[in-house]
């Protein structure tokens, strides 16, 4: 719902000043009524400066008198705009109302003069079902105004009126939005996650609660991570199939069901054997004003819940012009080995044709365009108890053929009993596509005794078109291990190398990557990790632990992956793990990997994955 509450309302004028190039100080909350007529006051005007799913007659919706009829906006500063959304009206319960001509008009004051915008009809939607569709209708041109005025031409039935009614801004493409929250410990609190401080938020952005609202619609990469400290099992816990971990990543309030699952019920066999760093990675469609967030709605009772949490939600394209992304959902893929396919489009736009990207029945996404293009796969991991001499191995293929051998979604931790046997994790990667090229995901062995992938997410991201002029940086590092000892990660390989600046960039040898210009930035760090049988040495804390560093500084906590669970015999004893963040870095900044504990009894870190992408450039002085 696009108007509930003042605190909604005041959130989302503070971000479109800072967003617009055109003006400071006024936004959606600033929109006011300069004039206009009604059917009567329960009809008013001011009802259409909110968006609600339902008609409720006489109270969120304008109707206008019988006839013609005409309301003016003040839009509280210059505001640039090439469009209007809109929600038309079918008068409540009674259906007999609905706008079909009208005409648009925009000025710098309020008595005129106007120029005419927009000359445009709309369909009967006295029939429509609730909630009526919100309209996008392009104006004739671009236009720069503080007032605009519609005038009702024609009209289904006896009137005419809007449910809703707003301009779509043109901003500035010189500053991208992003905020990013650090929780220390929500603990077992069940409820909306919320957060200590916040990071890397344009302009010093901070949400009063854990929700973000987005200021504008657009395409946003959203992910959520976090510690998971289950703690060991109990006779009651082990008879209980419903002892599990589980949050949701949430839109207006509503959990994503289930592409934004994060489940994990992998007990220690020690209190300190008993955690694991895990998350989820989505792209959302979001429309201006839509809020996102994260809910922990269960919890077990014998762990001590989630700690160093991170959540991250960046913009990266403002309009479907030119963007691409398609993300597919699979509720059960179970044991079956071959390509995953999808049940579900979660969001699919090809902004350069109008054939879909990403192919539900194939499972593969076809490039329609050559990029830089980020790729995500999520999915639940149900092991069973085993023992076995298999593993679940995952890997992303590129026309067929696996990118990488080692780059792989592996994981073969066994539960202690039947009912603590999964997690959720995956992999997120960078790469360079060519026109037509195609990624899919392929399932390469399972454990027989699993039910193997559940709750599945595949999203594919253009981040940047690779041309002549493209201010592109995105570089990808691949270490095979196993690396048992402390220091900073350095790479076999560079997987991934778009270079636009000729500057900064990825040293494989040192593993350093220097950025080259300032910019919002997108850090992925993924690894296997192989902790070795257990119980081993439990009178310390045990555990694998890793950070994203900046200049050579830990980022404390937000950088933090860590595991610790230990495998039920020698052989099923890995996990995959990782950490994405979205950091703002200065030219020259520099970004690294640095392993500052490890176990005694395990191999360690082994297929690691380190990828870092510009997702735009600033603007700045300081780069000209």
């Amino acid at each position: 719902d696009m108007g509930s509450g003042t605190n909604y309302i005041l959130l989302l004028s503070s971000w479109t000043w800072m967003l617009s190039g055109i003006c400071t100080g006024c936004g959606l909350g600033d929109v006011t009524v300069v004039s206009g007529a009604a059917y009567d006051n329960r009809f008013a005007v001011k009802n259409l400066l909110t968006r609600a799913h339902q008609e409720i007659f006489g109270q969120n919706y304008w109707v206008g008198p019988d006839g013609a009829a005409s309301f003016i906006l003040n839009l509280g500063c210059r505001q640039s705009f090439d469009g209007i959304k809109l929600v038309n009206t079918h008068n409540g319960q009674a259906r007999d109302r609905a706008t079909k001509q009208f005409k648009l008009f925009s000025s710098q004051t309020a008595s005129g003069p106007w120029t005419q915008v927009l000359d445009t009809q709309l369909g009967d939607s006295r029939q429509q079902q609730d909630p009526l569709p919100l309209q996008m209708i392009a104006l004739d041109t671009q236009t720069a105004a503080r007032f605009v005025k519609l005038e009702l031409l024609s009209w289904w039935g006896d009137g005419g009126g809007l449910q809703y009614f707003g301009i779509h801004r043109v901003k500035e493409d010189n500053l991208v939005f992003s905020v990013c929250g650090f929780s220390y410990k929500q603990g077992n609190k069940i409820g909306q996650v919320t957060y200590d401080r916040y990071f890397s938020n344009t302009n010093g952005f901070e949400p009063e609660t854990g929700a973000v609202a987005a200021p504008s619609e657009g395409i946003y990469l959203v992910n959520f991570y976090s510690h998971i400290d289950s703690g060991t099992s109990t006779f009651q816990t082990i008879q209980d199939p419903k002892d599990y971990y589980s949050a949701y990543i949430r839109l207006n309030g509503q959990n994503l069901e289930f592409e934004g699952h994060l489940k994990s019920s992998l007990v220690g066999n020690t209190e300190n054997q008993d955690d694991v760093t895990t998350g989820r990675n989505l792209v959302l469609h979001l429309n201006e004003g839509d809020e996102v967030d994260v809910g922990l709605d269960k919890v077990m009772p014998n762990g001590a819940g989630l700690t160093h949490s991170s959540f991250c939600m960046v913009e990266i394209a403002r309009t479907e012009r030119n963007a691409i992304y398609s993300c597919g959902f699979k509720s059960t893929h179970g044991n079956k080995i071959g390509v995953v396919t999808y049940d579900r489009h979660l969001t699919n736009r090809n902004g350069f044709g109008k054939e879909e990207s990403l192919d539900l029945n194939q499972g593969s996404f076809v490039a329609p365009v050559e990029g830089v293009y980020l790729i995500n796969f999520d999915t639940h991991f149900e092991t069973g108890r085993g023992p076995t001499s298999k593993k679940f191995n995952v890997v992303f293929r590129k026309n067929g053929h696996n990118i990488l051998e080692q780059l792989s979604i592996r994981t073969s931790m066994h539960g202690s009993d039947d009912n603590h046997d999964d997690v959720t994790t995956g992999r997120s990667i960078t790469l360079h596509l060519n026109k037509y090229d195609q990624i899919d995901v392929f399932v390469e062995e399972v454990i027989p005794v699993g039910a193997g992938l559940t709750h599945s997410s595949f999203c594919v991201t253009l981040i940047h078109l690779v041309e002549a002029d493209t201010e592109a940086s995105a570089f990808c590092g691949f270490m095979s291990g196993p690396v048992n000892s402390e220091g900073v990660l350095t790479y076999d390989r560079v997987f991934t190398r778009v270079d636009e600046y000729d500057y900064g960039g990825l040293n494989r040898q040192t593993g350093v990557f220097m950025a080259p210009t300032i910019g919002t930035y997108l850090v992925n760090f993924d690894t296997q990790v192989d902790s070795g049988p257990g119980p081993s040495v439990t009178s310390k804390p045990e555990y694998y632990s890793a950070y994203i560093r900046k200049n050579g500084n830990q980022l404390q906590f937000e950088g933090h992956v860590k595991s610790s669970v230990v495998g039920t015999d020698g052989f099923h004893v890995d996990v995959i793990t990782g950490r994405s963040l979205v950091l703002h870095l200065m030219r020259s900044d520099e970004i690294d990997i640095e392993v500052n504990n490890v176990m005694v009894y395990g191999k360690g870190f082994y297929h690691a994955t380190f990828c870092v992408t510009l997702i735009r450039a600033d603007k700045d002085e300081i780069e000209e």
